[in-house]
Formats: structure tokens, sequence, C-alpha cells
């Protein structure tokens, strides 16, 4: 054995790589984790608005349907409450993931698991699993920064006014 090459680590994921069946066991993998991408999203907004609803924006929802409420944090001539109104209680985290998710269509992967923890919350009182809820909504904002426009920035100030 004297002489012969030995194949390194990388020879060998090289060689396997190549393989028509890793191939179409990568590409199989590809779709599966798209699938499953479609699958959560749609999971969450059925959670917020039923199965077989329609995802509309929130703008538009509030342009179509006066019941629709206004966001967490408009003005009373926006049709929101008076501060004095929203320092009495902070909305339940399951709306707000609800919000998130009509106003975050792909979010990103490593939000995804906190997102759908704050779909299962109420207050920042609750436990989801051996996490605080705190813990949860502090995992959120950190992965979210990926997230922005107004809707962002208004719900993110919301999430970190819970945490104080």
């Amino acid at each position: 054995m004297v002489g012969k090459p030995t194949e390194t680590d990388k020879d060998v994921l090289r060689r396997i790589a190549a393989e028509p069946t890793f191939a179409k066991i990568r590409e199989a993998m590809i779709r599966e984790n798209a699938k499953r991408r479609e699958v959560d999203l749609s999971d969450l907004t059925q959670q917020s608005h039923g199965a077989g609803a329609p995802t509309r924006s929130l703008s538009t929802m509030r342009a179509t349907d006066p019941s629709c409420p206004a966001p967490y944090g408009a003005t009373p001539a926006e049709g929101g409450t008076s501060p004095a109104t929203r320092q009495q209680g902070a909305r339940p985290l399951n709306q707000i993931a609800s919000e998130i998710a009509l106003d975050w269509p792909r979010p990103g992967f490593a939000a995804v698991p906190y997102l759908r923890a704050l779909a299962t919350l109420a207050s920042i009182n609750d436990h989801y699993g051996a996490d605080s809820a705190r813990t949860v909504v502090a995992y959120f904002l950190s992965n979210a920064t990926q997230w922005r426009g107004p809707v962002a920035r208004r719900i993110k100030a919301e999430l970190r006014e819970m945490l104080k």
C-alpha cells in the first residue's frame, strides 16, 4: 500500500456529489423544503384568517372592509386608540403574529419558528414549551432584521416596548 494515494474527505464528497443518485436526492430535498415553506406560511395565514381565506395586505383590508380594526399604534384620527387606552394593555402576541404574517409574506428562515411560536402566545407572560414569551419575542426581533417597512418598524417597536 505504499505509494497509493488516499482519498481526502473533499475528494469523497466530490465523488458522491457527482453521482446521479445524489443529484436526484438533492433536487428532491430542495423541492420538499420549498413545499414545506409554502405550507408553513399558509398555516400561519390560515390560523389568522381561517382555512381558505384569501390573504390580503392590511391596507387593502382596511380600504375594503370598514370593520377591519386600525393597526395598533394608529392615532385616533386614523381609527386607532388613544395613548392612554393603549397603555392599559398590549395586544395579544398571536394577533401581532397574524399581522406580521400578512405583512411579511416570505419570512426569513430563521424567523419562522419564532413567528410560529408567537402565533400560539397570548401575552408576554406566557410560555412556549420551556421558553418564556419574552425569550421568543427577543429571538424573533433578532431574526427579523430582513423584515422592513413602516409596518415592520411599528410592530418591532411595539414588541420592544413589551420587553421593557
